[in-house]
């Protein structure tokens, strides 16, 4: 069994979305309101926040990515430095 929505004022069946700036709101919302006569039937976020999030997530997935790319390249340019220090010491010891 399938349930259908309907309006509680005129008992239409048909819903429209339209963009709404409220006063004194901070963000845009979506205003859902039957097509037929206008009546609210609901308010919801203007941006999808679960995209968002997902968006970031990919963004803090790359970023750490590139971090991890360059301390490991970092590592490896401090060790080769260690050695050269290293390797200078011991040719000194060595020199008269």
């Amino acid at each position: 069994m399938a349930l259908t929505a309907t309006c509680p004022h005129c008992n239409g069946t048909t819903f429209e979305i339209e963009e709404i700036e409220a006063n004194g709101a901070r963000f845009k919302h979506y205003f859902i309101q039957c097509s037929q006569c206008g009546a609210p039937a609901g308010v919801t976020e203007y941006n999808n926040v679960g995209q968002l999030i997902n968006e970031l997530e990919g963004k803090v997935t790359k970023f750490q990515a590139d971090l991890t790319s360059a301390l490991v390249l970092i590592s490896r340019k401090l060790d080769e430095v260690s050695r050269r220090i290293a390797d200078g010491f011991n040719r000194a010891k060595r020199e008269p």
